[in-house]
């Protein structure tokens, strides 16, 4: 009878242990998940929204009669008259900033992200930087405009 209580007594302790281990890992299951859904619903919104503000600024560019590099100037997208062009700039620049902090915050899967927009997303950083230097040395209010993207786009991070 002992041993039938102590080895009953072993299958309730290997219970209780199962048990406190799901408890454990079914939210952080639950959570990943969670995670991997709402990085790709803000990717797909964010692909759509990229396409339309890519495509916006393509035509205002051919609007001003500016093609090649000179698309992605400081004194372009600043130029007077240029608003609308800066707005497109802006938007575009402020959405992957979003993505990233994101990302960085550990609300979205980077590796979604950068599976996802990688390539795009250093691809306009390059195209942006000179932009964006420019932009931050403005001001304290500008400096650290857009950082969230810097780690994520820096050539570094593709080999990662």
């Amino acid at each position: 009878m002992q041993k039938i209580d102590r080895a009953l007594g072993f299958c309730s302790a290997g219970a209780a242990i199962v048990t406190a281990i799901a408890a454990l890992a079914i939210p952080i299951v639950l959570y990943v998940d969670a995670k991997r859904n709402r990085t790709l619903d803000v990717m797909n919104d964010l692909d759509t929204k990229i396409s339309a503000i890519v495509a916006e600024k393509i035509r205002l560019d051919a609007l001003n009669g500016v093609k090649g590099l000179q698309r992605f100037d400081p004194k372009y997208i600043d130029g007077d008259g240029n608003s609308a062009v800066q707005t497109q700039v802006y938007r575009l620049l402020n959405l992957y900033d979003y993505v990233c902090l994101g990302g960085k915050m550990n609300l979205f899967s980077l590796d979604i992200i950068g599976e996802m927009r990688g390539d795009a997303l250093r691809q306009t950083w390059a195209d942006y930087g000179p932009y964006i230097k420019v932009h931050r040395a403005h001001g304290e209010q500008d400096k650290k405009a857009w950082e969230n993207c810097d780690s994520v786009a820096s050539p570094a991070a593709s080999a990662s």
